[in-house]
């Protein structure tokens, strides 16, 4: 199976933590790290611009992407987010295993709630 890490930026001031709690609750993805403030600087129209955001380093499925991009749309909005998916190569199988098992809504949530690490 072919699976993802994507890269997602977001505005600093949404509530990540919320984000990527529904982002997992809906199995759009199988886990992400979150780096909370991260500075940005890009070129427009206008000149050089820095902006504070977040960044998501997510773990999915390429069939996961439509979901994920609309959980993270219905938080964030139409304009205000990237979205960078790039392939997991030469992955550990036991950490391609636990995308899959993650991401399959047959699985049942944790019986604690509590977010577990591979």
């Amino acid at each position: 199976m072919d699976y993802l890490v994507v890269l997602v930026t977001v505005p600093a001031r949404i509530g990540v933590v919320s984000l990527v709690q529904a982002l997992l609750v809906q199995r759009s993805i199988a886990g992400a790290n979150v780096l909370p403030a991260v500075a940005t600087w890009y070129r427009d129209a206008q000149g050089i611009h820095e902006t504070q955001e977040a960044l998501l380093v997510c773990r999915t499925h390429p069939t996961c992407l439509a979901a994920l991009r609309e959980g993270i749309r219905a938080v964030v909005g139409d304009d205000d987010f990237e979205i960078s998916p790039l392939p997991v190569q030469a992955a550990n199988s036991a950490y391609t295993a636990w995308i899959q098992q993650a991401l399959d809504p047959a699985q049942p949530p944790a019986a604690d709630g509590a977010s577990h690490t591979p």
